[in-house]
């Protein structure tokens, strides 16, 4: 236990904290992350318990000289703030912990203090470990704020010297260095996350300025997989991601997007208006679906005359099977309409279908014909060699 530093309890479900036990009054132990569960969202039930934990917490603190410089607490403990709690009574001695150390500069850029707390005046950099939510749009309560988990090295956090920037991941709430972790930034959510780790990212496919003839241009915002999928940013067609409307439908109208009002899946520009687009590979498909197949396009929204609401072929399909549910008269018309097409053109495509199975068995049988024909040739240029052969010479 002696030559512990650090300590990670990811995943450990089932503890509850009495096996920590051995670590109170430890001398060296620098980091202990009692988060449990890896990720936000993550909603495994853990035995984790307070009672257990803090008083051996408190033994490393209030030592002489406390070599601690990075706690991870559960999620669990973080939900809510509660003043009267056992629990936020322990961040504010963690804080005070820091306060006795004396002021320590960040390393980087030798100006900021990262100390909670500067003789009388509090500092602008904020607490070690924030005691409120910190902020509306994201619960920071009981995260560090100055120190990398990585590394566990100190830095303002609000400095570019040599690197030294701090960045906090939404998803496992840790902040690191840009020399522990890539982070990569959602233009869309505007939050950062470990990358690859932590979230997928995708490179946004528009071309915002294409109507200006730069074609060669390209968005390339970063966006988040939730945002992606849980935002319907891909193009149902040919699944290439967007960061904006801008990007997507270069007419800059979101009421001419072409979304579903339903399950909110939408065509990007270059799908929707194959004909002026600069994709190849949708005029080619604009050509064989409707100009040599005659077939319809199945990826256009169909519009309730009554309602305004756009429904593509997937909620066609579905809303087809109950049509009985739905509550717009014109929507019951839209669906019946657009089964009768879709039944005609099936029985379009199956009329086609036989017609190519007649050619394809007349073929069979002129090809059966040429054979025969071939072989009575065989056989007459076979008696005609047998005759020469005979003549005297």
């Amino acid at each position: 236990v002696n030559k512990v530093k650090k300590l990670l309890l990811t995943n450990c479900i089932k503890m509850t904290g009495v096996g920590l036990e051995p670590l109170r009054g430890s001398e060296i132990i620098e980091q202990i992350d009692l988060s449990i569960v890896e990720f936000v969202g993550d909603d495994r039930e853990t035995s984790i318990s307070c009672d257990h934990v803090l008083p051996i917490l408190d033994s490393l603190i209030e030592r002489e000289g406390p070599a601690m410089k990075h706690l991870q607490f559960p999620k669990k403990w973080r939900k809510e703030v509660v003043t009267e709690s056992d629990f936020h009574a322990f961040l504010g001695r963690y804080n005070q912990m820091w306060e006795g150390r004396g002021r320590i500069d960040c390393p980087m850029c030798k100006e900021q203090s990262v100390l909670a707390y500067d003789g009388e005046e509090q500092d602008i950099i904020g607490p070690w470990v924030y005691t409120s939510e910190h902020s509306e749009e994201w619960n920071f309560y009981g995260t560090h704020n100055n120190v990398c988990y990585g590394c566990l090295k100190y830095s303002c956090g609000e400095c570019d010297d040599g690197g030294s920037l701090l960045h906090f991941c939404y998803k496992c709430e840790r902040t690191y260095c840009v020399h522990c972790a890539t982070l990569n930034y959602c233009s869309v959510c505007e939050k950062e996350y470990c990358l690859d780790y932590c979230k997928e990212f995708y490179c946004c496919d528009g071309r915002p300025d294409a109507d200006f003839g730069d074609y060669d241009f390209k968005c390339g915002q970063n966006i988040c997989e939730d945002c992606v999928y849980s935002e319907r940013r891909e193009c149902r067609k040919c699944k290439k991601s967007y960061c904006s409307t801008d990007c997507s439908n270069r007419t800059y109208d979101e009421d001419e997007i072409n979304r579903c009002d339903h399950c909110c899946s939408f065509l990007c520009y270059d799908c929707d208006n194959p004909l002026s687009s600069s994709n190849t590979l949708a005029v080619a498909d604009f050509f064989f679906n409707k100009v040599l197949s005659g077939r319809h396009d199945i990826d256009k929204l169909r519009k309730c005359g009554d309602c305004n609401k756009a429904a593509c072929a997937d909620c066609q399909l579905k809303f087809g099977k109950s049509v009985e549910n739905l509550d717009c008269k014109g929507c019951v018309k839209m669906i019946v309409s657009a089964l009768l097409e879709e039944k005609e053109m099936k029985k379009e495509l199956q009329g086609e279908l036989e017609r190519k199975n007649e050619r394809l068995e007349s073929n069979s049988a002129q090809i059966e014909e040429l054979k025969e024909e071939n072989c009575r040739l065989k056989n007459g240029i076979k008696e005609v060699k047998n005759a020469i052969k005979g003549l005297p010479m």
